[in-house]
């Protein structure tokens, strides 16, 4: 008798904490709950996925997906459409592009409603932060950096002690003409003397270079990037 006490409690006792598991275990997992995209330039973008997963034994309905946010900095990519559904112990994802449109920390929030028998929300908070965006490599860039370098000792002229500061002069120059070259359209005379540039500055320890020095690899990478976007290579 006591047995059977015992198994009826247990039965109503599951009865009344059924809708209790139920409401405690949706069966929606929604990952990740938040995402930081870190420091993105302004006028690129980054991308991350959610998932959304079904653990529970029923259908689970997707009823919206929307970004709130003030701005248009985060944007879905293939969000699913009202009434997909996701079955029992599957799973679907779609993305978030985070495109800056000025400096600065930006806030966001993925808003999912969803049903599956009981109606519910989850939210994937977003961040991202707009720095300034470096844009096209141009002469100005090169020329600051040969400046910084000399300032800092890590371009030095080369050759003979009577020569060295003339040497640093010319080469300096030469980026000064590349530069009236290009302000005036001539990509053709401008090419020429940023390749005569380059090899009196290639590293290649020749006595006929001009300046030496541990920033001048990054100098001839730069002076390469530019002569491959001007077309000149």
């Amino acid at each position: 008798m006591r047995n059977r006490t015992m198994i009826g409690v247990g039965i109503v006792l599951a009865i009344i904490m059924f809708p209790v598991l139920a409401a405690a275990n949706p069966g929606i997992s929604v990952a990740p709950s938040e995402y930081d995209f870190e420091e993105v330039e302004v006028g690129s973008s980054a991308s991350m996925q959610i998932e959304v997963s079904n653990s529970w034994w029923g259908n689970l309905t997707i009823a919206s997906v929307e970004i709130i946010q003030d701005g248009s900095d985060f944007t879905l990519v293939n969000p699913p459409p009202a009434g997909t559904v996701v079955t029992p112990g599957s799973f679907l994802t779609f993305g978030v592009d985070f495109s800056p449109n000025a400096e600065g920390l930006v806030e966001g929030t993925v808003k999912l409603i969803w049903t599956n028998g009981e109606a519910g929300t989850s939210y994937v908070e977003l961040t991202g932060t707009g720095i300034p965006g470096s844009g096209p490599l141009t002469i100005e860039d090169i020329l600051a950096f040969f400046d910084a370098g000399v300032e800092a000792g890590t371009i030095e002229g080369k050759g003979p002690a009577c020569s060295r500061n003339a040497h640093l002069k010319i080469f300096k120059f030469k980026l000064l003409m590349v530069a009236f070259f290009i302000d005036k359209g001539w990509d053709k005379g401008a090419c020429k003397l940023l390749w005569h540039a380059y090899a009196r500055s290639d590293g290649q320890d020749c006595p006929k270079d001009w300046i030496k020095g541990q920033a001048v690899g990054t100098l001839n990478d730069m002076i390469l990037q530019l002569l491959s976007d001007m077309g000149c290579m």
